[in-house]
């Protein structure tokens, strides 16, 4: 299952992480921040994975910073997920500076004859949290 988080802050975007994280204690978070690059046409998505349920136990993995398209990026980084355990639950957290439905649908979207049926997910619904006084 995946399902994708947003918010307007980094601090609504983190309690709305937290409060599924409890809920669903074995899900993957999978957060993700987009810079834009120094140099070529690319940003730099740095991804940070972790596991677990609070956070004193939870096992985080940082990957370093990848150049390129974030959807590719993200793809491949659920894939990978998907293939190492086929009942996981994946708590995407993506920063307000994506553009939500256009990368979606880049990140949804397969290429014909590339992927296997075993790579997909159940989609959950879209979350988004507001902070209704942003600095």
């Amino acid at each position: 299952m995946l399902s994708v988080l947003v918010g307007n802050t980094p601090e609504v975007r983190g309690e709305l992480t937290g409060r599924l994280s409890r809920q669903h204690p074995g899900a993957v978070i999978l957060s993700v921040s987009v810079q834009a690059a120094t140099t070529g046409p690319y940003p730099v998505v740095q991804r940070l994975t972790a596991v677990g349920s609070a956070s004193d136990d939870r096992e985080a993995h940082v990957s370093s910073g990848a150049t390129g398209d974030p959807a590719v990026i993200l793809r491949q980084d659920l894939i990978a997920l998907r293939r190492a355990r086929k009942d996981v639950h994946v708590l995407l957290a993506l920063p307000q500076e994506v553009d939500l439905l256009p990368f979606l649908l880049r990140l949804w979207r397969s290429r014909i004859g590339a992927d296997s049926l075993d790579d997909h997910y159940d989609c959950a619904p879209v979350l988004a949290a507001v902070d209704p006084t942003p600095s």
